[in-house]
């Protein structure tokens, strides 16, 4: 389909053509297509008067409409106002099928390929920011966005009422844009979001915005969090994904315990001997105990400093300490005990130095 947005693969060839008379380069023009004649016209200014007008002549309704997503995509800002204005009126609201079957707007085009003006031109002819289109996992447009570090467009968005807290799904499971930052341990991303209003308490895969850090084993994220006010007794999810029938260990439980992480019965991801997302900034391991990872370490002591209460993580665990142990590979349950014993002791030690080592 014709787009008038490609540029000319030769930039030379414009150079021969600017010196032929008028009359040539309209006759020129007119056994060029559509496409090839809109990158001839883009190509010189000298060029662009001289055709112009035979582009006008092409530029139908119909075509109007086929080059909307093109130009957004490549950024050009006088296509795209001219097409969406009168007489062509296209709309900037309307999700387009494309012949792959995919359904994209405008609005995500321009934003998928960082184009703020575009993106602008559009929300003021009354495009939706928070429309969903079939892209990936449904992400909203913030999250493309702020995937792409556009931190202009992602402001753009939100001053025109895009919500920064609305979920979309990984894998089937709910996750919002704080909760992705944190997953991965991104505390430039964590902390925009949170001055843009995201709510760090909100629900997701293992909690809060907290739970997702604390898992992801991520410091310098849940200090920040904590310094924002989150709660370092959090109720954290332990069994993430399709929870079996009979739960055998505990399925929640406080953030302490999500970081001491534990080999829970039934968490599939977390019992594989190695089963590595790297993308998520989450490497799902057995449970190892001691010695201490130090992040694993820094994390637990964070939480400690701000004042997690341990009595409400041991009770959990002697609730099912059968069942834990046996998941960790321990026989001896004293043994056991002593282990994760250890690991809050080592932990209290740093307490202190690492609440100053992460203050933000």
């Amino acid at each position: 389909s014709p787009t008038f947005t490609h540029l000319p693969s030769t930039p030379r060839m414009s150079g021969y053509l600017t010196g032929l008379p008028t009359e040539l380069l309209l006759l020129i023009s007119r056994d060029l297509s559509d496409g090839s004649l809109g990158s001839l016209a883009i190509s010189c200014r000298g060029l662009n008067l001289v055709l112009q007008s035979d582009l006008d002549a092409r530029l139908t309704p119909t075509v109007a409409k086929e080059i909307l997503l093109p130009a957004c995509a490549s950024g050009k800002f006088n296509t795209v106002l001219k097409v969406i204005s009168p007489p062509y009126n296209v709309s900037a609201t309307l999700p387009v099928i494309l012949p792959s079957g995919r359904v994209n707007t405008p609005l995500q085009e321009a934003v998928t390929h960082c184009h703020r003006d575009v993106a602008e031109i559009l929300l003021s002819h009354g495009a939706d920011p928070n429309y969903r289109c079939e892209y990936y996992q449904n992400e909203p447009l913030a999250f493309l966005a702020a995937y792409n570090q556009d931190w202009d467009t992602m402001h753009l968005l939100l001053d025109h009422g895009v919500d920064i807290n609305a979920e979309y799904f990984f894998n089937g499971l709910p996750e919002t844009l704080i909760h992705s930052a944190c997953n991965v341990g991104d505390l430039e991303k964590a902390q925009i979001f949170v001055a843009c209003g995201a709510n760090i308490e909100q629900q997701g895969i293992y909690g809060d915005a907290l739970c997702h850090a604390v898992k992801g084993r991520h410091p310098a994220v849940v200090a920040f969090l904590l310094g924002a006010g989150a709660n370092p007794n959090a109720r954290a999810n332990l069994v993430t994904g399709w929870l079996p029938a009979t739960p055998l260990g505990p399925t929640t439980g406080p953030v302490l315990l999500l970081a001491l992480d534990l080999a829970i019965p039934g968490n599939l991801w977390d019992c594989q001997s190695e089963f590595d997302y790297p993308w998520r900034g989450v490497s799902f391991t057995p449970w190892r105990g001691m010695p201490l990872d130090p992040a694993q370490r820094d994390v637990i002591a964070l939480l400690l400093a701000f004042g997690a209460e341990t009595d409400s993580t041991w009770t959990v665990i002697r609730n099912h300490l059968h069942v834990l142990a046996e998941s960790a590979g321990q026989r001896d349950e004293d043994m056991y005990v002593k282990e994760i014993e250890d690991m809050l002791h080592e932990a209290q030690k740093v307490s202190s130095h690492v609440r100053e080592q992460y203050a933000l």
